[in-house]
């Protein structure tokens, strides 16, 4: 093997890292904001849930400057306490960059049912994922 074929072949070889090291990132990126998706639906649920079996109004807050949202008095399904979640920091590392329910908090009622609709909107990279509550519906939409 001359020389120039083993520079051709250390360029060919430095080209496919680099694509696959950008592939790595977005599906990491994508890895992430799934995982925060499904922390944050799977909390409304929790809130949803505690406040049928109490029969009473629990809330749930998201602080869009802070990327964060609590709900005082639901336990936490990691078991750590009230929920409580750091958005942008791992291992989600994402935003949370709008919120359409009214003072950024969703309650439901006694039964289980919300007071309003409204989403909230994560986002990492480019990819954004919507949360929905609309009547009894807590989804998902891309």
């Amino acid at each position: 093997m001359s020389v120039t074929e083993l520079v051709i072949v250390v360029n060919i070889v430095g080209i496919l890292a680099s694509v696959a090291a950008i592939r790595f990132s977005s599906s990491m990126e994508n890895g992430q904001l799934e995982h925060a998706a499904n922390a944050v639906l799977a909390d409304l649920q929790a809130v949803r849930e505690k406040a049928h079996a109490d029969q009473q109004p629990y809330t749930m807050t998201f602080y869009l400057g802070s990327r964060r949202y609590d709900a005082a008095g639901v336990p936490s399904v990691l078991g750590a306490g009230d929920i409580a979640v750091a958005l942008a920091a791992p291992p989600y590392n994402v935003s949370l960059i709008s919120s359409t329910f009214p003072g950024n908090s969703v309650t439901f009622d006694g039964e289980g049912m919300p007071q309003a609709n409204g989403e909230v909107v994560l986002c990492r990279g480019a990819k954004e994922v919507r949360i929905r509550i609309t009547g009894g519906s807590i989804e998902r939409v891309q």
